[in-house]
């Protein structure tokens, strides 16, 4: 699937709704089975960081380099960028409440499952727009070459993420 980048980015996009649907059921059932939470803690802690790398260190800077002012996309990778930037600060929190949860050392508060639902809820939004806009245009704008080496990369940070695991 990598050899497609954008495809694959497609792909994490329908594993990040599903998770955002995982999200509302454990905070739902106060995370009451845990094999739920462990893949939603393998997710925020593993794959999450991972999609906001692609996006923000590779497709966005390829993006501005490479779309037409008529296509109007600097607003909105300034919109999605402050959003993952937002996600990826709460993402540790989270993974805290998650880790905390499963250890047996804190029973999560309201406003612990709260903060879980409103991350789905702010995930979910974004990606909306990524699927309608930024992929389509991105197939649109990027070349042969920008795919090649969006796939290296995307490849590469997958590996190094293994060697250190």
């Amino acid at each position: 699937m990598l050899d497609s980048p954008l495809d694959f980015m497609a792909e994490d996009h329908l594993r990040t709704r599903k998770i955002c649907a995982l999200i509302d059921q454990v905070a739902a059932s106060n995370g009451t089975d845990h094999t739920d939470v462990k893949e939603v803690m393998f997710f925020l802690r593993d794959e999450f960081p991972l999609q906001m790398q692609d996006k923000t260190i590779d497709l966005f800077p390829m993006m501005h380099s490479r779309c037409k002012v008529s296509d109007e996309i600097d607003s909105i990778l300034d919109r999605l960028q402050f959003d993952h930037g937002e996600e990826l600060e709460t993402q540790p929190k989270l993974t805290a409440v998650l880790e905390n949860l499963l250890a047996g050392q804190a029973e999560p508060r309201p406003k612990d499952w709260a903060l879980l639902v409103s991350f789905a809820k702010h995930v979910r939004r974004h990606l909306i727009v990524e699927n309608a806009i930024l992929l389509p245009i991105a197939r649109a704008r990027l070349s042969a070459s920008d795919l090649g080496q969006l796939r290296d990369t995307m490849q590469q940070r997958r590996q190094l993420n293994k060697v250190v695991e």
